[in-house]
């Protein structure tokens, strides 16, 4: 009797140290739902990550999808990338036409300003400094004696290369890879040239612009750049 007593004792015990540790086998409900939403945050990331730029490395690619998630308000990438398409299109096309370099001719001979459609629509959508920018290059270009027109653009790739989230901004990096068919006017000859590009695109929204869930955040060209090689990454 005292021997089945010390069993039953024994097993008491057994089950007491099982029933006290089941929150390490059995998960409790806070990490259930923790769990739950790494495999949601997971599956997002593998139908993110096709936005981003192919040689980045894992690692960066999970750090600016963290970074995204920052954002005041979400952020619809496919129709972001359709809706850039679009305006680096026509903020190149207005570039290389003829009434941005006549405005720009004007602006550098300090003669009355000529009224272009393309000179306005550039000053809304480029930021101060890039306007000022471009401007140059087309003046520097004109002394040169050269002329470009765009004729045509055909995009190849446009992936997200970054991202910089702060109170007031959202910034997004576009890797842009091109197709472009310039017609150049030279003092000698005209001729077409056809070449591939390589594009770092910055779109620029102040998170208050979003604010308030009745108003979208409203998009600038922070910057362009012609890049042979992409800069070094920060992750």
């Amino acid at each position: 009797m005292f021997r089945r007593s010390l069993e039953l004792s024994h097993r008491v015990r057994r089950l007491t140290r099982a029933l006290s540790s089941s929150s390490h086998v059995f998960p409790a409900p806070d990490t259930w739902r923790h769990a739950i939403r790494v495999v949601q945050t997971l599956g997002a990331f593998k139908q993110w990550q096709h936005f981003t730029t192919p040689t980045l490395s894992l690692r960066a690619k999970w750090a600016i999808f963290n970074e995204l998630q920052q954002a005041d308000e979400p952020i619809d990438l496919g129709e972001f990338m359709q809706g850039a398409s679009v305006a680096i299109d026509v903020v190149l096309h207005a570039m290389y036409s003829e009434s941005f370099r006549q405005y720009c001719m004007a602006r550098h001979d300090k003669v009355e300003d000529v009224d272009s459609d393309e000179a306005a629509l550039l000053q809304r959508v480029l930021s101060h400094k890039c306007f000022q920018k471009y401007m140059y290059e087309c003046q520097e270009a004109d002394k040169r004696g050269m002329l470009y027109e765009l004729r045509h653009l055909h995009f190849t790739r446009l992936s997200l290369y970054d991202v910089h989230v702060t109170n007031s901004s959202v910034r997004l990096d576009l890797h842009v890879q091109a197709v472009q068919t310039m017609r150049v006017t030279s003092a000698k000859k005209v001729f077409l040239v056809k070449n591939p590009t390589s594009m770092l695109w910055q779109f620029e929204s102040r998170q208050s612009d979003s604010r308030g869930g009745d108003e979208a955040m409203s998009w600038q060209v922070r910057s362009l750049d012609n890049v042979a090689q992409l800069p070094e990454h920060r992750y």
